[in-house]
């Protein structure tokens, strides 16, 4: 081979002026990040050994200089996804354009006002001269009013209404025992509800929930806000409980406090990884870089890259920049062999140059009859190792300041994140509380899930969307999940995905792509959906969520795409109706 490495004893010692060049440890290391390791592959220059250290600055600042980078976080929650997308879309999004809510019309005598009976058993009570127009005057003559009812996940689903509620800075599910909406016209005109006038709802529906972890006092009632888009509490909900019905599921005492501690060790999760994404978001300074010091050893040499032959791009592998900036930034570096390693003086065709860590990097010299692999690492030493050792003292101070300030600029955010964490850990356990509680005085060794028949009475004081909820705490268990096609295996992304936990008749709907973080109860039925391009619905069943692997943290959702045109909410209930 027509390049060696020849190994010679006592080189020209650099200049002031050489070593000065290089002992700024900061740019060094600004000038690295923009330049990936080079590793020497297949051919090389001259080894040269030195028996004094008055060059070593150099090499310390461009080596260590070379090797530390610390990358930032960068990483987006899924619950920010969900909200941006979330914020683009109307408020009110119903996803099937095809099939929508259908109301029931009442034609009211707005003098007199009545009493009219929907198709559940509900009932709405108008009083006399309940109306406004636009201009704000009392409506004389008939009004139409038109009424409507939800009840269960498929009809919230349809309603493209959202069924979340945001209250000291946490996001709820609402558990809904009942939702309305009800408006009025007078010739195709909207009318408005006369200042002190209300129209009392007695609302007829049906509850799947528990005896000990719920109450008729736990409901309110909230009314929809569609231009602040969120939902505002009203009052309590007057609810009455008619009935008891089909048995579904059980629940003790132990299960509840282990719901509570999976909820308790997410939130804990949660504020680690918002303190870690928060962390990332104000950038840090840059940490000096510590001289090494020499241990005094003679076995210290430098690499000669002056050979005209050299072809750089093989031997520095990935790096940019011309030959002569190559060249200009190892030229200058200096090694000391580690304890226990030596050099034969022989001539050598190839080396390679590996870092193990910051200040420790393994050279291998290979010629045709072996290979030799050493362990150096760049130094320090007498009068240049002070002078950098003082420098970079002032720089630390620099920097520590720079780090308190950092700091001070973050407190605010970080007392209030765990702020919000701990009334999330103090409402779940509030609830668990309350739960384990009235278990003790209903039934002390199971909680049977029944269907209730209610009443929920309040007053409508304005026309528009009215709910009778109980708001919960998010699920516990969550994985980050893929959604592919069970069929094709396509992955779905960029979808609104809905999920519903059918213990506490609650949707959830939230941004599905790869590595979106999905929530669930792992103790009751869920059923997750997807609707296709082409208003199909891709499903995951109950019984695939029990054959997930919870401890992996990640699962695959293959769903399954249902070949069926939904053209009104009948079709829809069959597809989801697990």
């Amino acid at each position: 081979m027509s390049n060696n490495y020849n190994y010679k004893f006592n080189p020209k010692k650099l200049s002031d002026k050489d070593i000065e060049r290089h002992k700024d440890f900061d740019a060094l290391l600004a000038q690295q990040k923009r330049v990936p390791l080079l590793v020497p592959k297949k051919e090389g220059g001259k080894i040269r050994r030195l028996f004094y250290l008055a060059s070593a600055a150099a090499a310390a600042a461009i080596l260590i200089g070379a090797f530390f980078y610390l990358s930032p976080l960068e990483q987006q929650s899924n619950q920010s996804a969900t909200h941006k997308y979330l914020a683009s879309q109307p408020f009110i999004n119903p996803p099937l354009k095809n099939v929508q809510a259908k109301f029931a019309s009442y034609k009211v005598d707005s003098y007199k006002g009545g009493e009219y009976e929907y198709e559940s058993g509900s009932k709405i009570i108008v009083p006399p001269n309940a109306f406004i127009n636009e201009s704000g005057k009392l409506v004389e003559g008939d009004v139409d009013i038109s009424y409507t009812e939800f009840h269960d996940y498929v009809d919230f689903f349809l309603s493209g209404i959202p069924m979340t509620y945001d209250s000291a800075s946490m996001t709820y599910h609402f558990e809904s025992a009942g939702m309305i909406q009800i408006f009025a016209e007078q010739d195709g005109n909207p009318v408005q509800m006369q200042e002190g006038k209300s129209i009392d709802i007695i609302l007829v529906s049906e509850l799947t929930t528990s005896n000990v972890n719920v109450s008729p006092k736990d409901f309110n009632v909230y009314k929809l806000n569609e231009k602040e888009r969120n939902w505002t509490y009203e009052g309590k909900d007057n609810m009455t409980i008619l009935a008891k019905e089909t048995l579904e599921n059980t629940t003790t005492e132990a299960s509840i406090k282990k719901n509570l501690n999976q909820q308790l060790a997410q939130l804990d999760k949660d504020l680690s990884s918002s303190l870690a994404d928060l962390d990332a978001s104000f950038p840090k300074p840059d940490r000096p870089i510590k001289p090494q010091r020499s241990n005094g050893s003679e076995n210290v040499f430098s690499l000669d890259l002056d050979d005209e032959n050299l072809n750089f791009d093989d031997i520095f592998e990935n790096e940019k920049g011309t030959k002569e900036e190559i060249k200009a930034k190892y030229e200058a570096i200096v090694w000391q062999l580690a304890p226990g390693y030596s050099l034969d003086e022989e001539n050598w065709d190839n080396m390679r140059l590996k870092k193990i860590s910051a200040t420790k990097f393994e050279l291998t010299l290979i010629n045709e009859s072996k290979n030799l692999k050493v362990i150096v690492n760049p130094v320090l030493g007498g009068d240049e190792y002070q002078k950098a050792l003082s420098d970079f003292e002032e720089k630390m101070i620099f920097f520590t300041k720079q780090m308190e300030e950092r700091e001070a600029n973050m407190k605010a955010q970080k007392d209030a994140l765990k702020l919000r964490f701990d009334e999330q850990k103090n409402a779940a356990k509030a609830s668990s509380k309350q739960q384990v509680e009235m278990l003790k005085k209903g039934n002390t060794s199971t909680d049977k899930m029944i269907k209730r028949k209610v009443v929920n009475r309040f007053k409508a004081t304005s026309f528009g969307i009215w709910n009778c909820d109980r708001p919960i705490p998010p699920d516990a268990t969550k994985l980050k999940a893929r959604f592919v096609d069970a069929k094709s295996q396509k992955q779905f992304n960029a979808k609104l995905a809905y999920i519903t936990n059918k213990k506490h008749n609650t949707i959830a709907r939230f941004y599905a792509e790869k590595g979106t973080e999905v929530a669930f109860n792992s103790d009751t039925d869920n059923l997750l959906w997807i609707v296709t391009e082409d208003e199909k619905i891709a499903i995951f069943k109950p019984e695939e969520f029990k054959r997930i692997n919870q401890k992996k943290g990640t699962a695959i959702f293959n769903m399954n795409v249902i070949d069926k045109d939904l053209a009104d909410e009948k079709d829809v209930r069959e597809v989801l109706s697990y």
